[in-house]
């Protein structure tokens, strides 16, 4: 009977070990899961970064549609002018390169602008948290906040937009690629080809490669174009404060430069007066002088 209790006993003392194959297989289980789960939790953190991102451009709607309010309904102008409000928009000095709504010069020293001002000085409200104001080279340069950055601003301006009305209903639209764009539109081929859009956008995501870290102004148009980080798309705010992921046309890679394939902003067009009636290039300071609330009543 002893003996039989030893025996027991000895038998529930036994530890079993794993073997090497089995160890192995536990690993590649292990490995398999981590690799199935790795893409799902970076797809559910860009998914949060383009939530904030959305937000930021909602902040941004909010901030210029309080300016206006206070400033006869119209949106923050983007320069000082010679003469006020037509006369030839006034450039010159470090800081007087860039858009009002990012920075104002104030006895020669930058300061935060009119969004900074309506939104709170926080530099991240103009920051897509996918890019964090970083360039394509990995070269940096003092921001307003005198920090370090790639870029000022993720985010810029369409810069005939300043002075839009609150509540403008425009006529926007803009052209396929790989076609003409002149300044005026008014064949009715011409106006038929146009893609439509809701309405007038005032932000837009830009390209960090074209062209926001070259002109870093705080200003969309002329051969500019839209971010396309979030799944081939970009944030835009339009004049309503309403903001839209827009997915613009574009070539093989935005790293590219594929002009004739790339949206651009001189593939943008406004009309205001209705159909029969010419659209504009929304974007026309290289070409025109015009002056602060032109897209109101384009000509």
């Amino acid at each position: 009977m002893c003996e039989k209790l030893h025996i027991i006993r000895g038998l529930g003392r036994r530890r079993h070990a794993f073997t090497l194959i089995e160890l192995l297989v536990v690993i590649g289980v292990i490995a398999v899961l981590i690799s199935l789960l790795l893409p799902a939790i970076g797809k559910s953190r860009e998914v949060a970064r383009s939530v904030i991102c959305r937000n930021n451009f909602q902040q941004i709607g909010v901030a210029f549609t309080s300016y206006a309010m206070e400033y006869k309904d119209q949106v923050w102008p983007v320069a000082p002018r010679v003469t006020w409000p037509f006369g030839a928009r006034q450039w010159g000095g470090t800081y007087d390169e860039f858009a009002d709504w990012a920075i104002i010069t104030r006895n020669g020293e930058g300061t935060p602008g009119h969004l900074f001002k309506y939104a709170g000085e926080i530099p991240h409200i103009a920051e897509c948290p996918s890019n964090k104001r970083r360039s394509t080279n990995g070269s940096t340069v003092q921001n307003i906040w005198s920090g370090q950055t790639g870029v000022q601003f993720d985010y810029t301006m369409l810069s005939e937009a300043e002075g839009a009305k609150l509540g403008l209903q425009a006529l926007v639209g803009y052209v396929p690629p790989n076609s003409p764009t002149p300044p005026i539109l008014n064949a009715p081929n011409q106006v038929n080809s146009l893609i439509k859009m809701r309405n007038l956008p005032i932000f837009i995501e830009e390209s960090t490669k074209w062209y926001n870290e070259v002109y870093r102004d705080g200003l969309w148009g002329n051969v500019d174009q839209v971010s396309t980080r979030h799944d081939h798309a970009g944030n835009i705010v339009l004049i309503d404060g309403s903001v839209e992921l827009f997915r613009p046309p574009q070539g093989a890679s935005e790293t590219l430069e594929e002009n004739n394939l790339d949206f651009q902003a001189n593939d943008l067009y406004v009309n205001v007066k209705g159909n029969g009636t010419p659209w504009y290039r929304a974007s026309i300071a290289y070409t025109q002088n015009v002056g602060y609330g032109w897209i109101n009543s384009p000509r």
